[in-house]
């Protein structure tokens, strides 16, 4: 029999059969004895109600081939109606035997949907159920799709980088990419003012990407600047050199008490206090004369150096003096220790060595360079 299937409801069928005699007097040839029958049934069920009919008729001349004859049946079966106890009824349920997970997506067809998004990743791991993976290699693992790997606000399918956070461009080639740090200092091309040049990392300015090789700007390359964050004056003395002055010209008057304070006093006994230089005048001779012999620089000052009675005070007179010993020493590479002779009679070893101690702060102050002192008999005409 042949039949089809309308959702269940309707069922037609088409049949034929027949029969052939078996017996003794000519078995299987005999025409009366082999009726043969063509028919067509239909079948309407609602729910447990079977309605039936069928019509057949003879096709051959055998005994009970009727020409036409018919039959309706009506039959009553109840049943289980949800075999899988899902909630959707069989009439409608297209998984009959799997029941629906019921979990907000096309609950209605009965079926269980494992993996709603159809992404590969199953519901019970997916954190996002609804919306499918995009399987790009970037963290499929978790079912969300990923629209821009790398969080730069650039598509993934507009970014030459998806997965290196960039910068948008109007390359197509370059669209999403980082962009490079051709000096390697840490600052991305794009914001560095240097990008040739790598930044120097000193604390200064270090955002820029340029090199400060002389922070405060006074002259004094910050590798050889003691103050590299204070504006000075170029010194011999490491210690001091790039460190703001307090006598910047060097004569040894104070900024302050100086009246020039960029040009340094001509000690010659004239005005020696205001810190001015004066003319040359054949009346007014330098204070210490300065020679050259074999390469020896030798300062032969006036007369010795005189303290005031008691004190280590320098006579007004002397004070120039050594002022102008210290401006000669600025411009030479000497070491200098100067010694003060003790006297019984004018406070002993102690005052010699005070009076020592403002002989070579006082040259320092004008020369800018490190002076020992200490206490020694004083060589007449030297000092050092």
């Amino acid at each position: 029999m042949f039949g089809l299937d309308l959702k269940e409801h309707w069922r037609l069928g088409v049949e034929t059969h027949g029969s052939l005699p078996a017996g003794p007097d000519a078995p299987f040839t005999s025409a009366p004895q082999s009726p043969a029958f063509v028919g067509a049934t239909a079948r309407y069920t609602a729910r447990d109600v079977h309605i039936q009919l069928g019509v057949e008729s003879g096709v051959s001349n055998g005994a009970g081939a009727a020409p036409f004859r018919a039959a309706l049946g009506v039959t009553w079966a109840p049943r289980e109606h949800d075999g899988d106890h899902d909630g959707v009824e069989d009439d409608v349920d297209v998984c009959k035997t799997l029941p629906e997970d019921r979990d907000g997506f096309e609950d209605n067809d009965g079926c269980p949907d494992p993996d709603n998004d159809d992404d590969g990743v199953l519901d019970a791991e997916d954190k996002c159920p609804a919306q499918a993976e995009d399987q790009d290699d970037f963290e499929d693992e978790d079912g969300c799709p990923d629209p821009d790997n790398d969080g730069d606000g650039i598509l993934d399918k507009d970014d030459k980088c998806p997965n290196k956070a960039g910068l948008p461009s109007d390359d197509p080639k370059r669209n999403g990419c980082p962009l490079g740090d051709k000096d390697k200092d840490g600052i991305k091309d794009s914001a560095d003012k240097c990008p040739t040049e790598a930044e120097d990392k000193d604390g200064f300015e270090d955002d820029d990407g340029c090199p400060d090789l002389d922070n405060d700007r006074d002259g004094v390359p910050d590798d050889q600047d003691a103050c590299p964050l204070q504006k000075g004056d170029p010194s011999p003395d490491p210690k001091l050199n790039g460190c703001a002055s307090a006598d910047r010209d060097h004569d040894g008057i104070a900024n302050e008490a100086d009246k020039c304070p960029e040009q340094a006093e001509t000690y010659n006994g004239f005005e020696d206090d205001d810190g001015c230089p004066e003319p040359a005048n054949a009346r007014h001779k330098p204070l210490v004369a300065t020679t050259t012999k074999q390469g020896v620089v030798l300062l032969t000052p006036p007369e010795g150096v005189r303290f005031v009675k008691g004190k280590a005070e320098l006579e007004a007179r002397s004070r120039a003096v050594v002022r102008a010993v210290g401006l000669a020493m600025a411009t030479s590479a000497m070491d200098v220790t100067v010694s003060v002779r003790p006297s019984p009679a004018d406070g002993g070893e102690e005052l010699a060595k005070s009076r020592a101690e403002a002989l070579a702060a006082l040259l320092n102050q004008g020369s800018g360079r490190p002076v020992a002192a200490k206490t020694k008999p004083w060589e007449k005409g030297k000092m050092g």
